[in-house]
């Protein structure tokens, strides 16, 4: 028996189904309607039908999501550094090796990460890693030291810095925001992470 689309509840019930395939089995359209929905259920037939998105469409749609956003704010950066974040983010979604349950890069991370380089103006471009959840990290790497940050959603920060003093590696993690991780950094030279010295 073959279905035709409908839209708009079940106002078209005689849509479901051809009139000549249901009448040649002696079937009402009433009749294969009634025991599948309940009146105050309208539209379950068509809902019941919607698979969530596999993971190679979760993929695309996030990295298209990311670079759309780029695109709006492009004039503030060159199209060296935008190409650097695309093929990034590229290799980063290759989903070879993915699970399914892994989360795509999540919008308000990347704008974070974003909205930092905006900030620092940075001629030192970091290596990019990310989450199974989807959240952004970058990673600057000083001789001996490291800077990682993790670009939480809403401007928030994770911190984590390995600094060499003499024969001493220190050590110190924190959380803060986009505009204020500088601040949080200074003690640890970060001109160095960030080629500004």
């Amino acid at each position: 028996m073959t279905s035709t689309s409908f839209v708009g509840g079940l106002k078209g019930r005689q849509a479901l189904f051809p009139a000549s395939s249901s009448a040649a089995l002696g079937l009402r359209v009433s009749d294969i309607i009634r025991p599948l929905i309940n009146a105050n259920y309208e539209g379950e037939i068509y809902q019941a039908a919607i698979q969530p998105p596999s993971l190679a469409e979760r993929v695309f749609t996030a990295l298209a999501d990311a670079k759309i956003w780029t695109s709006k704010i492009a004039m503030h950066i060159s199209v060296a550094d935008r190409d650097r974040y695309f093929r990034q983010l590229d290799l980063l979604h290759d989903c070879d090796d993915w699970f399914e349950d892994d989360s795509p890069i999540q919008l308000e991370s990347y704008k974070s990460f974003i909205r930092f380089m905006l900030f620092v103006n940075s001629p030192s471009k970091p290596s990019l890693a990310m989450s199974s959840r989807g959240i952004l990290s970058a990673i600057w790497i000083n001789e001996a030291d490291r800077l990682t940050v993790e670009f939480e959603p809403n401007n928030a920060v994770r911190w984590v810095v390995s600094h060499k003093v003499g024969e001493l590696t220190e050590r110190a993690a924190g959380t803060t925001t986009v505009d204020r991780l500088m601040h949080n950094l200074e003690p640890y030279n970060p001109q160095g992470w960030f080629g500004l010295a």
